[in-house]
Protein backbone atom coordinates (compact mmCIF):
# COMPACT_ATOMS: atom_id res chain seq x y z
CA UNK A 1 0.00 0.00 0.00
CA UNK A 2 1.27 3.48 -0.83
CA UNK A 3 0.68 6.73 1.01
CA UNK A 4 -2.08 8.91 -0.40
CA UNK A 5 -3.96 12.11 0.42
CA UNK A 6 -7.50 12.12 1.82
CA UNK A 7 -10.09 14.73 2.68
CA UNK A 8 -11.92 14.02 5.95
CA UNK A 9 -14.68 16.51 6.61
CA UNK A 10 -12.78 19.23 4.79
CA UNK A 11 -9.45 18.51 6.47
CA UNK A 12 -6.60 17.20 4.26
CA UNK A 13 -4.66 14.27 5.71
CA UNK A 14 -2.11 11.81 4.40
CA UNK A 15 -2.04 8.09 5.01
CA UNK A 16 -1.03 6.16 6.94
CA UNK A 17 -2.95 7.94 9.68
CA UNK A 18 -1.95 6.71 13.16
CA UNK A 19 -4.66 7.64 15.66
CA UNK A 20 -4.19 7.53 19.45
CA UNK A 21 -7.43 6.34 21.07
CA UNK A 22 -8.94 7.24 24.43
CA UNK A 23 -11.26 5.05 26.49
CA UNK A 24 -12.38 4.66 30.08
CA UNK A 25 -12.54 0.88 29.70
CA UNK A 26 -9.62 -1.09 31.06
CA UNK A 27 -8.40 1.77 33.24
CA UNK A 28 -9.02 2.48 36.90
CA UNK A 29 -11.92 4.73 37.92
CA UNK A 30 -12.62 6.54 41.16
CA UNK A 31 -15.71 6.25 43.37
CA UNK A 32 -17.56 8.66 41.07
CA UNK A 33 -16.82 6.56 38.00
CA UNK A 34 -14.24 9.02 36.63
CA UNK A 35 -11.40 7.43 34.65
CA UNK A 36 -7.77 7.78 35.66
CA UNK A 37 -7.20 9.13 32.14
CA UNK A 38 -9.23 12.25 32.87
CA UNK A 39 -6.53 14.82 33.64
CA UNK A 40 -3.77 12.85 31.93
CA UNK A 41 -5.29 12.88 28.44
CA UNK A 42 -6.39 16.50 28.55
CA UNK A 43 -2.85 17.52 29.55
CA UNK A 44 -1.53 16.21 26.24
CA UNK A 45 -4.55 16.87 24.00
CA UNK A 46 -3.13 20.12 22.54
CA UNK A 47 -0.05 18.16 21.40
CA UNK A 48 -1.97 15.52 19.42
CA UNK A 49 0.02 15.26 16.15
CA UNK A 50 -2.58 14.38 13.50
CA UNK A 51 -5.67 12.73 14.98
CA UNK A 52 -7.34 11.33 18.08
CA UNK A 53 -10.19 8.87 18.60
CA UNK A 54 -12.60 9.25 21.49
CA UNK A 55 -15.67 7.25 22.45
CA UNK A 56 -19.17 8.68 22.20
CA UNK A 57 -19.95 6.40 25.15
CA UNK A 58 -17.38 8.18 27.32
CA UNK A 59 -18.58 11.59 26.19
CA UNK A 60 -22.21 10.68 26.93
CA UNK A 61 -21.58 9.07 30.32
CA UNK A 62 -19.01 11.72 31.32
CA UNK A 63 -16.57 8.97 32.29
CA UNK A 64 -13.73 11.32 31.27
CA UNK A 65 -15.27 14.70 32.18
CA UNK A 66 -12.22 16.86 31.41
CA UNK A 67 -12.07 15.35 27.94
CA UNK A 68 -15.80 15.89 27.45
CA UNK A 69 -15.41 19.52 28.47
CA UNK A 70 -12.44 20.04 26.19
CA UNK A 71 -14.09 18.53 23.12
CA UNK A 72 -17.72 19.55 23.56
CA UNK A 73 -17.15 23.10 24.81
CA UNK A 74 -13.92 23.68 22.90
CA UNK A 75 -12.13 25.11 25.93
CA UNK A 76 -9.17 27.08 24.49
CA UNK A 77 -6.62 25.84 27.03
CA UNK A 78 -7.22 22.18 26.16
CA UNK A 79 -8.31 22.52 22.58
CA UNK A 80 -7.49 19.88 20.03
CA UNK A 81 -5.22 21.29 17.32
CA UNK A 82 -7.20 22.63 14.37
CA UNK A 83 -5.16 20.41 12.04
CA UNK A 84 -6.00 17.19 13.92
CA UNK A 85 -8.79 14.84 12.88
CA UNK A 86 -11.34 14.02 15.59
CA UNK A 87 -12.71 10.47 15.32
CA UNK A 88 -15.77 9.80 17.47
CA UNK A 89 -16.19 6.07 17.95
CA UNK A 90 -19.68 4.77 18.69
CA UNK A 91 -18.83 3.13 22.01
CA UNK A 92 -19.00 -0.48 20.87
CA UNK A 93 -15.76 -1.34 22.68
CA UNK A 94 -17.08 0.04 25.97
CA UNK A 95 -20.40 -1.79 25.55
CA UNK A 96 -18.76 -5.20 25.12
CA UNK A 97 -18.70 -7.38 28.22
CA UNK A 98 -15.31 -8.84 27.40
CA UNK A 99 -11.98 -7.17 28.15
CA UNK A 100 -8.74 -7.62 26.28
CA UNK A 101 -6.97 -10.79 27.48
CA UNK A 102 -3.96 -8.91 28.87
CA UNK A 103 -6.08 -6.23 30.57
CA UNK A 104 -8.58 -7.65 33.08
CA UNK A 105 -11.37 -5.41 34.41
CA UNK A 106 -10.07 -2.54 36.50
CA UNK A 107 -11.59 -1.99 39.94
CA UNK A 108 -14.72 0.13 39.85
CA UNK A 109 -15.33 0.04 36.10
CA UNK A 110 -18.88 -0.86 35.08
CA UNK A 111 -20.90 -0.44 31.94
CA UNK A 112 -23.49 2.33 32.04
CA UNK A 113 -26.74 2.67 30.08
CA UNK A 114 -26.13 3.75 26.50
CA UNK A 115 -28.13 3.29 23.28
CA UNK A 116 -27.88 4.32 19.63
CA UNK A 117 -29.85 7.54 20.25
CA UNK A 118 -27.20 8.58 22.78
CA UNK A 119 -24.60 8.10 20.05
CA UNK A 120 -26.45 10.53 17.78
CA UNK A 121 -26.91 13.00 20.63
CA UNK A 122 -23.15 13.17 21.19
CA UNK A 123 -22.48 13.62 17.49
CA UNK A 124 -24.98 16.47 17.27
CA UNK A 125 -23.28 18.23 20.20
CA UNK A 126 -19.83 18.34 18.59
CA UNK A 127 -18.66 21.92 17.94
CA UNK A 128 -18.32 22.98 14.33
CA UNK A 129 -14.80 22.30 13.11
CA UNK A 130 -13.18 20.60 10.11
CA UNK A 131 -11.98 17.06 10.47
CA UNK A 132 -14.80 15.38 12.40
CA UNK A 133 -15.34 11.67 11.68
CA UNK A 134 -18.36 9.78 13.02
CA UNK A 135 -18.12 6.01 13.33
CA UNK A 136 -21.21 3.90 12.68
CA UNK A 137 -23.02 2.45 15.70
CA UNK A 138 -21.64 -0.87 16.94
CA UNK A 139 -24.36 -2.55 19.04
CA UNK A 140 -23.37 -4.93 21.86
CA UNK A 141 -25.63 -7.69 20.54
CA UNK A 142 -24.64 -9.68 17.47
CA UNK A 143 -26.47 -8.85 14.23
CA UNK A 144 -26.96 -11.12 11.23
CA UNK A 145 -26.86 -8.49 8.49
CA UNK A 146 -24.73 -8.86 5.40
CA UNK A 147 -22.34 -6.07 4.54
CA UNK A 148 -24.65 -4.30 2.10
CA UNK A 149 -27.46 -4.27 4.67
CA UNK A 150 -25.07 -3.01 7.33
CA UNK A 151 -24.16 -0.14 5.03
CA UNK A 152 -27.82 0.72 4.45
CA UNK A 153 -28.69 0.52 8.15
CA UNK A 154 -25.79 2.75 9.21
CA UNK A 155 -26.37 5.19 6.36
CA UNK A 156 -29.88 5.73 7.75
CA UNK A 157 -28.58 5.97 11.33
CA UNK A 158 -26.02 8.66 10.44
CA UNK A 159 -28.20 10.50 7.92
CA UNK A 160 -28.51 13.62 10.08
CA UNK A 161 -24.83 13.75 11.07
CA UNK A 162 -22.75 16.56 9.59
CA UNK A 163 -19.30 14.93 9.54
CA UNK A 164 -17.25 12.41 7.62
CA UNK A 165 -18.62 8.90 8.14
CA UNK A 166 -16.73 5.72 9.01
CA UNK A 167 -18.56 2.41 8.40
CA UNK A 168 -17.44 -0.31 10.81
CA UNK A 169 -18.21 -3.67 9.19
CA UNK A 170 -19.16 -6.50 11.54
CA UNK A 171 -18.86 -10.24 10.81
CA UNK A 172 -22.11 -12.10 10.25
CA UNK A 173 -20.65 -15.58 9.66
CA UNK A 174 -17.91 -16.21 12.20
CA UNK A 175 -14.88 -14.02 11.69
CA UNK A 176 -14.88 -11.40 9.01
CA UNK A 177 -12.83 -13.82 6.88
CA UNK A 178 -16.00 -14.56 4.90
CA UNK A 179 -14.60 -11.89 2.56
CA UNK A 180 -12.92 -14.91 0.99
CA UNK A 181 -16.38 -16.02 -0.19
CA UNK A 182 -17.67 -12.58 -1.20
CA UNK A 183 -17.53 -11.75 -4.89
CA UNK A 184 -18.31 -8.05 -4.61
CA UNK A 185 -19.34 -5.43 -2.09
CA UNK A 186 -22.20 -3.10 -2.87
CA UNK A 187 -21.54 0.62 -3.07
CA UNK A 188 -21.07 2.28 0.30
CA UNK A 189 -22.42 5.64 -0.78
CA UNK A 190 -22.12 8.35 1.81
CA UNK A 191 -19.19 6.83 3.70
CA UNK A 192 -15.65 8.17 3.75
CA UNK A 193 -13.94 5.15 5.34
CA UNK A 194 -14.65 1.46 5.81
CA UNK A 195 -13.48 -0.13 9.05
CA UNK A 196 -12.89 -3.53 10.61
CA UNK A 197 -11.60 -4.48 14.04
CA UNK A 198 -8.27 -6.27 14.19
CA UNK A 199 -9.60 -9.11 16.35
CA UNK A 200 -12.49 -9.82 13.98
CA UNK A 201 -10.22 -10.32 10.98
CA UNK A 202 -9.18 -13.80 12.15
CA UNK A 203 -7.54 -15.94 14.81
CA UNK A 204 -3.93 -15.57 13.71
CA UNK A 205 -1.82 -12.71 12.43
CA UNK A 206 -1.47 -14.47 9.08
CA UNK A 207 -5.25 -14.87 8.82
CA UNK A 208 -5.78 -11.22 9.67
CA UNK A 209 -3.33 -9.97 7.07
CA UNK A 210 -4.81 -12.29 4.44
CA UNK A 211 -8.39 -11.23 5.12
CA UNK A 212 -7.43 -7.57 5.20
CA UNK A 213 -5.86 -7.93 1.76
CA UNK A 214 -9.04 -9.62 0.50
CA UNK A 215 -11.14 -6.73 1.78
CA UNK A 216 -8.84 -4.23 0.05
CA UNK A 217 -9.14 -6.18 -3.20
CA UNK A 218 -12.95 -6.14 -2.95
CA UNK A 219 -13.02 -2.41 -2.28
CA UNK A 220 -10.62 -1.79 -5.17
CA UNK A 221 -13.25 -3.24 -7.50
CA UNK A 222 -16.17 -1.14 -6.23
CA UNK A 223 -14.91 1.75 -4.07
CA UNK A 224 -11.15 2.22 -4.50
CA UNK A 225 -11.33 5.70 -2.97
CA UNK A 226 -12.39 4.33 0.43
CA UNK A 227 -9.53 3.79 2.91
CA UNK A 228 -9.66 0.93 5.40
CA UNK A 229 -9.68 1.87 9.08
CA UNK A 230 -8.26 -0.87 11.30
CA UNK A 231 -9.82 -0.47 14.74
CA UNK A 232 -7.89 -1.50 17.83
CA UNK A 233 -4.44 -1.74 16.26
CA UNK A 234 -1.85 0.94 16.94
CA UNK A 235 1.32 -1.06 17.22
CA UNK A 236 4.79 0.00 16.05
CA UNK A 237 5.66 -3.56 15.03
CA UNK A 238 2.40 -4.64 13.35
CA UNK A 239 1.09 -1.42 11.78
CA UNK A 240 3.61 -1.51 8.89
CA UNK A 241 2.43 -5.04 8.04
CA UNK A 242 -1.21 -4.02 8.09
CA UNK A 243 -0.41 -0.96 5.97
CA UNK A 244 1.37 -3.13 3.40
CA UNK A 245 -1.77 -5.27 3.06
CA UNK A 246 -4.28 -2.46 2.73
CA UNK A 247 -5.13 -0.66 5.97
CA UNK A 248 -4.52 3.10 6.00
CA UNK A 249 -5.99 4.35 9.28
CA UNK A 250 -5.01 2.76 12.60
CA UNK A 251 -6.21 3.45 16.13
CA UNK A 252 -5.57 1.88 19.49
CA UNK A 253 -4.96 2.36 23.21
CA UNK A 254 -1.37 1.13 23.33
CA UNK A 255 -0.02 4.70 23.46
CA UNK A 256 -1.76 5.06 26.85
CA UNK A 257 -0.65 1.71 28.23
CA UNK A 258 2.90 1.39 26.94
CA UNK A 259 5.97 3.31 25.93
CA UNK A 260 7.04 3.12 22.28
CA UNK A 261 10.73 2.56 21.67
CA UNK A 262 12.95 0.76 19.21
CA UNK A 263 9.99 -0.66 17.29
CA UNK A 264 8.31 -2.18 20.32
CA UNK A 265 5.74 -1.34 23.00
CA UNK A 266 7.30 -1.71 26.45
CA UNK A 267 5.73 -1.49 29.88
CA UNK A 268 5.73 1.96 31.50
CA UNK A 269 7.83 0.72 34.41
CA UNK A 270 10.42 -0.67 31.98
CA UNK A 271 10.54 2.68 30.20
CA UNK A 272 11.07 4.48 33.51
CA UNK A 273 14.06 2.23 34.21
CA UNK A 274 15.53 2.68 30.73
CA UNK A 275 15.16 6.45 31.01
CA UNK A 276 16.64 6.61 34.51
CA UNK A 277 13.31 8.02 35.73
CA UNK A 278 12.46 5.33 38.29
CA UNK A 279 11.93 7.85 41.12
CA UNK A 280 10.09 10.54 39.13
CA UNK A 281 6.64 11.85 39.94
CA UNK A 282 4.22 9.29 38.38
CA UNK A 283 1.87 11.88 36.86
CA UNK A 284 4.68 13.92 35.29
CA UNK A 285 6.33 10.72 34.08
CA UNK A 286 3.07 9.60 32.45
CA UNK A 287 2.68 12.93 30.64
CA UNK A 288 6.25 12.76 29.35
CA UNK A 289 5.67 9.18 28.20
CA UNK A 290 2.55 10.14 26.22
CA UNK A 291 4.27 13.10 24.59
CA UNK A 292 7.20 10.86 23.70
CA UNK A 293 4.76 8.38 22.18
CA UNK A 294 3.34 11.18 20.02
CA UNK A 295 6.83 11.87 18.71
CA UNK A 296 7.35 8.20 17.99
CA UNK A 297 4.07 7.97 16.06
CA UNK A 298 5.11 10.98 13.97
CA UNK A 299 8.41 9.30 13.11
CA UNK A 300 6.70 5.97 12.41
CA UNK A 301 4.24 7.69 10.08
CA UNK A 302 7.06 9.22 8.05
CA UNK A 303 8.82 5.86 7.78
CA UNK A 304 5.64 4.08 6.69
CA UNK A 305 4.91 6.75 4.09
CA UNK A 306 8.17 5.82 2.38
CA UNK A 307 7.54 2.08 2.34
CA UNK A 308 7.96 0.44 -1.06
CA UNK A 309 5.53 -2.14 -2.46
CA UNK A 310 8.07 -4.96 -2.56
CA UNK A 311 8.11 -6.72 0.85
CA UNK A 312 11.88 -7.12 0.92
CA UNK A 313 12.39 -3.37 0.53
CA UNK A 314 9.26 -2.34 2.45
CA UNK A 315 10.24 -3.75 5.84
CA UNK A 316 13.99 -3.12 5.87
CA UNK A 317 13.68 0.02 8.07
CA UNK A 318 11.89 -1.86 10.87
CA UNK A 319 13.22 -3.72 13.88
CA UNK A 320 11.96 -7.20 12.95
CA UNK A 321 12.63 -6.84 9.23
CA UNK A 322 13.49 -10.50 8.55
CA UNK A 323 10.38 -11.82 10.32
CA UNK A 324 8.15 -9.21 8.69
CA UNK A 325 9.51 -10.00 5.22
CA UNK A 326 9.03 -13.72 5.72
CA UNK A 327 5.44 -13.32 6.97
CA UNK A 328 4.53 -10.92 4.16
CA UNK A 329 5.88 -13.36 1.58
CA UNK A 330 3.84 -16.18 3.12
CA UNK A 331 0.67 -14.08 3.00
CA UNK A 332 1.29 -13.17 -0.63
CA UNK A 333 1.72 -16.86 -1.46
CA UNK A 334 -1.56 -17.68 0.28
CA UNK A 335 -3.36 -14.91 -1.64
CA UNK A 336 -1.94 -16.29 -4.88
CA UNK A 337 -3.08 -19.81 -3.99
CA UNK A 338 0.45 -21.18 -3.65
CA UNK A 339 0.23 -22.35 -0.07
Amino acid sequence: MSSRSLQLDGLPVATPLLVPSVSSKGFEVDVNGVSENDTLVTAVLPAVPTAVLVSAYDLHTDAIPELSSALLTAAPETQLPATAVLFVDSGGYELQAAFEPTFPPSPGWRRRPYISLDHLQVLSALPERPGRVATSFDPPERQELDYDDQGQQQREHLASVNAAKDLLLKPYRGFIHDFAHTATLGPFDGFDLVGVTEVELGDTLMDRLTNLARLRALLDRTAPHLPIHLFGSLDPLLSPLYFHFGAEVFDGLSWLRYSYRDGLSVHAAQAALLDDQFDADPQQLAVRRLLSNFEYLTQLTATMQNMEDDPVSAFQPFRAADAMIYLAQQVHQRLEGRS
